[in-house]
């Protein structure tokens, strides 16, 4: 879906607007807003989805042509935040099992997630280590700043569900109230 610059276009399409004024009587005016959340939200994380398959894409394709011991163990992974339309972006550390200390079926690498801190983007130094390969660091260097804009993007997103809540929750006490009488 292609994004316009509504700032001139206050007029929505004609059949928009009838499909609109259709769900009106199911729909009031939070829900529309918190759908077109939704929608934004949804956009994001298939985004950031596409770039972490990017990411492992190529990485995959590096250790084809690396031996087994030559290969990188980062990891990058998108993910819903639960109760919220929120995304999370992570980089991991996978760290092999031994292949004598594995169960049967079970996993073959542990992922621990690299601590980000409160900002949304990762310390440099602190993901690429001297271990790191250096397909993992051009890989970094090209994803991060974009993941840094779609976690700003979420942040956003979430802001706006809270902002969206809080002012139901003050609609709704207010015309309690005048209807009430009360001030």
């Amino acid at each position: 879906m292609a994004l316009k610059d509504k700032e001139n276009d206050v007029d929505l399409p004609s059949d928009v607007m009838s499909t609109l004024k259709d769900l009106e009587e199911h729909m009031d005016g939070y829900d529309f807003i918190r759908y077109g959340i939704k929608l934004i939200s949804d956009q994001a994380y298939r985004l950031a989805r596409e770039k972490c398959y990017f990411y492992h894409l190529f990485r995959e394709d590096a250790h084809k042509k690396l031996s087994e011991k030559e290969w990188g163990f980062l990891i990058c992974r998108a993910r819903r935040n639960p109760n919220s339309n929120g995304i999370s972006i992570d980089w991991l550390e996978q760290n092999p099992i031994a292949k004598d200390r594995r169960r049967k079926g079970g996993p073959t690498v542990l992922s621990k997630r690299i601590a980000k801190g409160k900002s949304q983007n990762y310390n440099r130094q602190i993901v690429i280590t001297s271990k790191r390969r250096p397909y993992e660091t051009e890989l970094y260097d090209e994803l991060e700043p974009q993941f840094v804009m779609l976690r700003h993007l979420s942040m956003l997103l979430t802001k706006a569900e809270r902002a969206i809540r809080d002012l139901q929750q003050s609609h709704i006490k207010t015309l309690n109230k005048l209807e009430k009488g009360e001030e």
